[in-house]
Parts: C-alpha cells; structure tokens; sequence
C-alpha cells in the first residue's frame, strides 16, 4: 500500500477507468494526486438486428464467464428469486445464458426447463444478441466498469442491470439503461420492455457508447493527456 500510494504520488499522470477508481486510489493516497479519468474502450462489432417482440416472448441474455464468481452466484440469485415471479406472472420469455464452465449448482437449478437454454461456450455471442430483446446483469459483487454493457451498449442492446453491475458507467436509469436491485424490480423492468423503451435505450446506449467508450472517444482522450504534458 506504501509503495503504490509512493507511486501515484510520483507519476505525471495517473489514468483511472472511473470516478468511483479514483475515489478508492485517493483514500490509499489520503490526499488528491494527478489523474484523468479514461474509461475501457470497447471495438465496435456493429450494432445489432431489432428483432420484433411476438407472441413467443421476450428473449432475454445473460452473457458472462461462469466460472468467475460473481456471475455464476449472480444468475444463482437470477433463477431462484426472479424465475418464480416471471413464471407467477405468467409472463412469456426465454433466458439465453451464454458462457462458459457453468457450475454444478447452475445446471441443477435451469434442470430441463425449455426455455431457460445453458449454451455454455459459444464462439461468437453476435448471434445471440441479435435475437435477443434485452440483456439482464444481476452482479451484486465484483470489480467496476462492466466491459459486457459497454459491448452491449455498442450493440444497442437495452440492458437491466443491478447499481453494483453498473458501477462506474455513464448511464441513468430509464434513459440508457433500466437499474434493478431486487428480485421484484428486476420483474416490473423486463416485463416493462417494450418495443418504444426497447428503442429508446437502444439509441442512448449506442449514443453513450459513441461518445464515452468507443476507440475513437477514448483515442481522443489519450491525445489531449499526451498533448497537455
């Protein structure tokens, strides 16, 4: 901790992904020092194909690696508490959830249900995004700045999310993204994806993308630091 706080203190220029980064750096330093805030860039891979809303139901995505904690005890919580409320509502959908190594518990808890569908590894998510209608982030625990909504923020891709899942990321809650914190919440925000909020936060997220975490925003950044030394 002495040796990092001596480091930030000696650099020119310390570059922090968030806001909430440098806040937690400023605490080890217990004073301010030299930083700009740069946040990850994400490639562009093109935005998504809308698919329309039928009689089917609501497709929904969960992707992430399983094997990180976070995830696998985060779509733990999604299938035990907001699974039930869907199923009670009577509500149509199905849950994509796309990554690799599930565990055991997660196996166990989607069973043979048809549509909840446990991909597993998959070459290329772009399939899955493309038709889907809104990816859900149920992280209640980990590190910031979620690479997986800036992607779907480029794919235009309306995202739910928890407050810790988004942590970090220039977004507001109806504008850009839908933020849920709770099992009930999370219910009221998939069920209230419509085909109007669907391109509604569609288009912010993009804008959002665009402007904040695309190669070109962040290249822009970089050059204005460089410049300024």
């Amino acid at each position: 901790r002495c040796f990092e706080a001596k480091c930030l203190n000696s650099i020119d220029v310390n570059i922090v992904l968030s806001q909430e980064d440098y806040q937690e750096l400023k605490k080890l330093c217990k004073h301010d020092f030299p930083h700009e805030i740069i946040p990850i860039g994400v490639q562009d891979r093109g935005i998504k194909q809308n698919m329309p809303i039928d009689g089917k139901g609501l497709n929904i995505l969960f992707i992430g690696t399983l094997t990180w904690e976070p995830n696998n005890r985060g779509m733990q919580w999604f299938l035990q508490e907001v699974v039930p409320l869907l199923d009670g509502s009577g509500f149509k959908y199905t849950l994509y959830i796309v990554g690799k190594n599930p565990s055991k518990e997660l196996r166990e808890l989607v069973g043979s249900r048809k549509n909840i569908i446990l991909t597993g590894y998959v070459d290329s998510v772009d399939g899955y995004y493309d038709k889907c209608h809104c990816m859900v982030v149920p992280l209640f625990i980990g590190s910031r700045q979620r690479v997986k909504i800036i992607e779907a923020f480029s794919k235009g891709m309306p995202v739910i999310s928890t407050s810790i899942g988004a942590e970090g990321l220039c977004c507001s809650h109806g504008d850009n993204i839908l933020i849920a914190d709770g099992a009930n919440e999370f219910v009221q925000n998939i069920i209230a994806v419509s085909e109007e909020l669907r391109k509604k936060l569609s288009v912010n997220g993009r804008q959002t993308y665009e402007d904040y975490y695309s190669p070109v925003a962040v290249q822009k950044k970089i050059i204005n630091i460089v410049n300024k030394m």
